[in-house]
């Protein structure tokens, strides 16, 4: 089932009502898989907000599907692995510089267009950005990779 804007735009306002805290705790135990993921030594060189950042959007995303599907496709390390390899395998041979212009090699045919276009908009650079020119791609490619293996 595609995810659309307007689930998405509906988590969101959710969540921004809830208790993040809370959240994230219920988060942790329904996706061990993914919280082990997002604290994986991969992206210790990612700054705190950067981490924050990538956990909120990983929630919103988990969220957004649930809303739409009910029910999410049993998740394994191995799987979210083979995603991420082949997600960089495709960025590796961009030759594009600017970030929205590398991340096109991902939009063309993809099932979940909304998700990643959401992904994408949160990592623009901007007055308001947390994110970094470093950790922009890497926290692209995972969340990508976790859309992969969810929806």
């Amino acid at each position: 089932m595609f995810i659309t804007e307007t689930i998405i735009d509906a988590v969101v306002g959710e969540l921004e009502s809830t208790d993040f805290e809370y959240e994230i705790a219920v988060f942790s135990k329904q996706y061990p898989v993914l919280i082990e993921y997002w604290g994986a030594e991969d992206f210790a060189l990612l700054t705190q907000d950067e981490r924050e950042l990538m956990l909120y959007l990983m929630l919103v995303l988990v969220k957004s599907v649930e809303k739409a599907k009910a029910k999410l496709p049993p998740l394994s390390h191995k799987a979210l692995e083979n995603a991420e390899e082949t997600n960089w395998e495709r960025l590796d041979n961009v030759t594009a510089k600017r970030f929205r212009d590398r991340m096109d090699v991902f939009f063309d045919n993809y099932a979940q267009e909304d998700l990643l276009a959401f992904v994408e908009d949160n990592l623009v650079e901007d007055d308001d950005s947390v994110v970094t020119k470093e950790g922009r791609e890497p926290i692209f490619v995972a969340l990508k990779s976790v859309i992969d293996i969810i929806a």
